[in-house]
């Protein structure tokens, strides 16, 4: 078991490559976070193992370019897990990413806490999406509620229940005490919400909420 968690971070620039190395030093994580690549996109081979838990895109300029290298990873055998990383992530990047396999999708603006949380579990091979990303998936997900033939979503989620879903998806380390606090409601309220979601979306447990949101807009991209 590897005493640290290694990352590759992929960026044309080598500022932002200097900068992103000094950056992990400082994340105080439940590992340490070691950056064994940095490098530009073109000196990286898509076909090639790498021997890291993380691979990380700074997506800003090419994105393009990064995503089409990130599919041709996912088809080796051995792929490396794929998040992107940068402040200007749109939705077109955020559907081509997921169709694609990336892992996550994270903002630069976000504190040096919220960073490490987010390659510890990126790194543990889980989902991470904040903002936006999350946004357009439960809009897709609405979507697909919408628009399926067989209703096999049920019901479509009010607004308050995608304030739930999208509190929890943010904010994973949340009670449901702060959530209710967070939400100002009390707990039974938010127990009374939960309890439709889980209905509505066909799930038994916050775990399987995500995994229902992201099958059900991989399954409406695929049509």
């Amino acid at each position: 078991m590897n005493s640290s968690i290694r990352i590759g971070f992929i960026s044309d620039y080598q500022l932002s490559r200097e900068m992103f190395s000094a950056v992990a030093k400082e994340i105080n994580a439940s590992m340490p976070i070691e950056v064994v690549l940095s490098a530009q996109l073109d000196e990286c081979s898509a076909s090639a193992r790498y021997d890291l838990d993380l691979l990380l895109f700074d997506i800003d300029e090419r994105a393009t370019e990064a995503l089409a290298w990130v599919e041709r990873h996912r088809r080796t055998a051995n792929p490396t897990p794929v998040a992107l990383f940068g402040r200007r992530i749109d939705e077109y990047v955020i559907d081509q990413a997921l169709m694609i396999g990336c892992k996550g999708i994270i903002t630069e603006d976000k504190s040096l806490e919220t960073l490490g949380r987010a390659i510890v579990a990126l790194s543990r091979g889980e989902v991470w999406l904040q903002g936006k990303a999350t946004h357009y998936l439960i809009n897709r997900l609405q979507h697909e509620q919408h628009h399926s033939p067989q209703g096999a979503l049920g019901e479509p989620l009010t607004k308050r229940e995608l304030q739930i879903v999208t509190l929890f998806r943010e904010h994973p380390e949340y009670s449901a005490t702060g959530m209710a606090d967070k939400l100002n409601v009390s707990e039974s309220t938010l127990r009374n919400h939960l309890t439709r979601v889980y209905r509505k979306l066909g799930v038994k447990n916050r775990a399987a909420l995500l995994n229902k949101v992201m099958r059900g807009y991989l399954d409406a991209a695929r049509h």
